[in-house]
């Protein structure tokens, strides 16, 4: 398939944070049967139609104009344009004419066959030399998609890690647990915006799986501690509220233990009460010493932000029980 006009107007983010094209009104499938070589029909520019009714010209390829003729290469031509006006302050290479359009072509095609990297200086030198390819007037020369993949300008850790979140639901929980082990390293390289958008959801999608909440609860509370307080409520707390409940595996208890002064601090005194406390009486019951040890030893650290008759009438009460059921607690 051809797109036929990919321009920036028709590159979009949509509200899961991903880019996303449009605007294929003007694409054309090949008419030839999928074993043989793709052929595009491509219709004459007709001036006499309104502008809504044709694709944007200052990014079409030469070969639309001057012979008629479209291929895969020809998107790549837009995206090389799309590419310069990108580092151009959103001016493309070349202004069209649109009342004499073969003529601006024409010229066009003479200033590509010329085209130096002294036009392309906004564009980062490690793509420059692709972008120029890209605009070659020669619809073989230009770099298909798969190459421009390989560039090593787009192998960044931003990119490589939002294309493993794509695939994730192809991996087994072994591969998906080293991935959300190394993700802490990965996050503060991100912007905001792509870390509560792309990967959030992501991340909390996988709240389904018990054995998953170990690895990717770390995640989600290190990204909380970057939010502000109604970005928490409204993107994080709600998926933590099934989270707070589960008993097993004991780590998801020992990771909130251990983040229990960004929840308090964070978490609407209704949900502390219904939510996050229950979560640190069930600690203090629990059958392992270890858990209560941990949960004693860390109480002192937010006992400041826990109201007075929730201490008094459940969480001392606790705490005196657990000391008396097991004697080496008596002395912690």
């Amino acid at each position: 398939m051809v797109h036929g006009n990919i321009t920036p107007e028709n590159i979009i983010l949509n509200k899961s944070g991903a880019w996303k094209i449009m605007g294929f009104d003007f694409c054309v499938s090949s008419t030839n049967p999928s074993e043989q070589e793709p052929k595009f029909p491509c219709k004459e520019w007709d001036p006499n139609l309104p502008s809504l009714c044709l694709p944007n010209p200052e990014y079409l390829a030469p070969e639309y104009i001057l012979s008629v003729s479209c291929e895969t290469a020809s998107d790549m031509y837009s995206l090389g344009t799309v590419m310069y006006a990108v580092f151009n302050k959103g001016k493309p290479i070349f202004e069209v004419n649109k009342q004499d359009i073969y003529k601006s072509f024409s010229r066009q095609l003479d200033q590509l066959s010329r085209l130096g990297s002294s036009s392309l200086t906004n564009i980062p030198e490690e793509v420059r030399e692709h972008v120029k390819l890209l605009l070659n007037v020669t619809p073989t020369v230009r770099p298909d998609a798969d190459q421009m993949t390989k560039i090593p300008f787009f192998d960044d850790v931003g990119a490589v890690t939002l294309q493993y979140f794509d695939t994730l639901f192809q991996r087994d929980n072994l591969q998906k647990s080293q991935f959300f082990k190394g993700l802490p390293k990965v996050l503060p390289k991100l912007p905001k915006r792509v870390i509560v958008q792309r990967i959030l959801p992501c991340l909390t999608s996988e709240f389904v799986n018990p054995d998953m909440v170990p690895f990717v609860l770390p995640n989600v509370l290190l990204i909380a501690e970057e939010c502000t307080k109604e970005e928490y409520v409204k993107l994080i707390l709600p998926e933590l509220g099934p989270v707070f409940k589960q008993q097993e595996p004991i780590q998801i208890l020992l990771i909130f233990l251990q983040k229990m002064d960004l929840l308090l601090t964070k978490t609407p005194p209704d949900e502390i009460k219904n939510s996050v406390l229950p979560m640190v009486y069930r600690a203090l019951e629990a059958p392992s010493i270890q858990i209560q040890e941990l949960c004693l030893n860390i109480i002192p650290t937010f006992a400041n932000l826990i109201d007075y008759p929730s201490m008094k009438n459940a969480l001392i009460p606790r705490i005196k029980n657990a000391c008396y059921k097991h004697l080496p607690l008596r002395f912690v």
